[in-house]
């Protein structure tokens, strides 16, 4: 079939309920998840999925096997309520987790964020204030005193962080559906109380980071440092991909990620 431009393509997609994705494939890239949470996201990731051009078998297995590492295709947020231990390996050191030291509870190559030893008491298990610390500064975030850093965590099936992040989403949102204009600056617990947003947010961070084009040609060592931005979690993402891959014609991954 012929169409003229991509909009009437998309229209009679959505018309002629069009799938891209599939139950089956829900279940092979995420076998410990439901049928029924699976169906009632269904929807979403195929509308987005044709919105934000995921719609090639490569793309669309790198697409849901990395959603189903991050979330397990549920929308969430991000909890930030840590052991003082564990708020300072996530946050604490310069160069990141992989420089703390667990005997000694510091860092090889110095302190990023002082006050977590020294006003532990302050942000051990306090999601608001260890948040507000930790995303302070950065992605147009404002100062710890600002409330930003907690406002604008992550959240969504792939999590959507700092307030830079929040108002991209949102420009790109309404210019992409002009009769449903929102501020998800202003609201951004919308991207966790909405599906609707919570799956779309992950397509706009897929878009934002240019997976598409790294799933054409790349590894899924490349999409997991394009998402992850490291190797975390390789072994399970790339396990998931070679599952749904198998359904969509996708060369089995068999290479490892340094």
């Amino acid at each position: 079939m012929c169409f003229v431009t991509q909009a009437a393509k998309d229209s009679w997609a959505a018309t002629n309920n069009c799938t891209f994705i599939t139950l089956e494939m829900m279940r092979a890239v995420n076998p410990t998840g439901s049928d029924s949470d699976h169906a009632q996201i269904l929807g979403y990731l195929n509308k987005f999925a044709r919105q934000y051009e995921v719609n090639t078998p490569a793309r669309m297995a790198h697409f849901l096997s990395q959603v189903a590492h991050e979330s397990g295709f549920k929308t969430k947020q991000e909890n930030l309520k840590y052991s003082p231990t564990r708020m300072r390996q996530i946050f604490g050191c310069k160069g990141g987790s992989k420089n703390y030291v667990k005997a000694t509870d510091d860092c090889k190559n110095g302190r990023l964020r002082p006050k977590l030893w020294t006003q532990e008491a302050d942000y051990a298990n306090n999601p608001e204030n260890l948040g507000n610390y930790a995303y302070a500064d950065r992605m147009e975030n404002g100062n710890e005193a600002s409330g930003d850093g907690y406002k604008y965590r992550g959240r969504g099936i792939i999590q959507l962080t700092g307030r830079e992040k929040y108002k991209a989403f949102q420009e790109h949102h309404n210019k992409l559906n002009p009769s449903d204009p929102r501020s998800f600056v202003d609201n951004p617990e919308l991207i966790v109380d909405t599906i609707e947003f919570g799956v779309e947010s992950a397509f706009f961070f897929w878009h934002s980071k240019g997976v598409n084009s790294k799933s054409d040609s790349g590894s899924v060592c490349a999409v997991t440092n394009a998402v992850n931005g490291g190797s975390n979690g390789y072994a399970d993402r790339k396990e998931r991909f070679n599952d749904v891959g198998c359904l969509l014609g996708v060369p089995e991954e068999t290479g490892g990620c340094s």
